[in-house]
């Protein structure tokens, strides 16, 4: 996407759905760019993409804590993966509030309207 290709792209096309159709996971780092692979190509795949957006926020919905010290933070229910076992609750909280800032933090690639546009 960053490099040129346009939306119509076969091979981008392709992966995209392979990530549509795995949905959101448990490793933090893989639903981070997914979620911005799916956020690009919302106008092309717009029913894969408001899957993935409702199974993404009901993931971090449920993996947030809600008790104590750790009240607000992501970690329960998250797997291991891209470090999150060696990094810790910080790690997994910093990309999951990422995840859920891609809306805001990057241009959508495709478009000239704002994120705003984009989020329901």
């Amino acid at each position: 996407i960053f490099m040129g290709w346009k939306q119509d792209n076969d091979a981008l096309r392709r992966g995209a759905m392979k990530l549509a159709k795995q949905g959101p996971t448990g490793d933090i780092y893989y639903t981070y760019y997914a979620t911005q692979v799916l956020f690009h190509m919302q106008k092309q795949m717009p029913t894969e993409w408001m899957a993935w957006q409702k199974a993404m926020t009901d993931m971090l919905v449920r993996s947030q804590s809600t008790e104590g010290h750790q009240k607000g933070s992501f970690f329960k229910g998250m797997d291991a993966g891209h470090a999150a076992d060696a990094a810790g609750r910080l790690y997994v909280t910093s990309m999951a509030t990422m995840t859920m800032e891609v809306y805001f933090k990057i241009g959508v690639m495709y478009s000239k309207e704002s994120a705003d546009d984009f989020v329901e």
